[in-house]
């Protein structure tokens, strides 16, 4: 158990050495994720905000083969298997029966393969699902328990506004400069450079589960709330300005 400990305190000496944002990127870049960093924080905010009240949301927008999918299994690489759930596609009624998602990550890899989003935007808004249903003579009551981090990925973008609304919305880089990078890279990549690159992976991916299984749910307040502005001209300020005090909450809680 002692040596456990020192195993974890060492790993978040290492997490803690620097610029922690800076490792993180990095870190992606080893995994072979060139460029977005954007995105690969905003990634890794929403993932690690599974452990607080109200989780953080990504969809990434792309064309096919833009790599939305890679920064999204890169994301989930670097957080504890345990606390994933992945499904290419799922449907509102399976999500009845997961019973609880408090603490997890929901990644479900096309959005297009849910039907209707109705029970997604239930369990963001009101941080549960229940339903009542009948199976013979008998009824049954489902409850799942919420508090998860959903991250969706999508091509479509006439996805359900109301569904939109609840998630931050990322684009991937599809300029030519950036495919250029990424060709350089998939070079590189049968390099021996590449090669040692390769090998360190596991030790960035059990860096990251070590660090992740340290932190603990937290509360966290903001008492510059009050000095900050969000623009009002939008009814839909009133559910952006929440998504943006979460965000400066989970950068805190990191």
């Amino acid at each position: 158990m002692n040596a456990l400990k020192f195993n974890y305190d060492d790993y978040a000496i290492q997490m803690g050495a620097g610029d922690l944002f800076q490792t993180i990127l990095e870190d992606y870049g080893t995994l072979g994720i060139i460029g977005e960093e954007h995105n690969k924080i905003m990634c890794y905010l929403a993932a690690t905000s599974r452990l607080m009240e109200k989780p953080l949301n990504i969809l990434v927008l792309s064309s096919s083969g833009a790599g939305k999918s890679t920064l999204q299994d890169k994301t989930l690489k670097l957080m504890p298997p345990e606390d994933i759930i992945r499904a290419s596609a799922i449907t509102d009624k399976a999500l009845y029966y997961m019973k609880s998602l408090k603490g997890k990550m929901l990644a479900l890899e096309e959005a297009a393969g849910m039907k209707d989003t109705y029970a997604i935007r239930t369990l963001i808004s009101e941080g549960y699902l229940a339903q009542e249903s009948v199976s013979g003579s008998k009824g049954q009551s489902l409850h799942v328990e919420g508090g998860c981090s959903i991250f969706q990925t999508t091509t479509n973008p006439q996805i359900n506004p109301e569904t939109k609304s609840r998630f931050f919305v990322l684009g991937v880089d599809e300029s030519r400069e950036q495919t250029r990078r990424i060709l350089e890279m998939q070079r590189k990549a049968q390099t021996l450079d590449g090669l040692k690159e390769s090998v360190e992976t596991e030790g960035i991916i059990r860096k990251h589960w070590a660090f992740q299984r340290l932190l603990e749910p937290y509360a966290v307040v903001n008492p510059l709330a009050p000095e900050l502005f969000y623009e009002d001209d939008r009814i839909q300020a009133r559910r952006d300005q929440l998504k943006f005090l979460n965000l400066c909450k989970a950068v805190a809680f990191l």
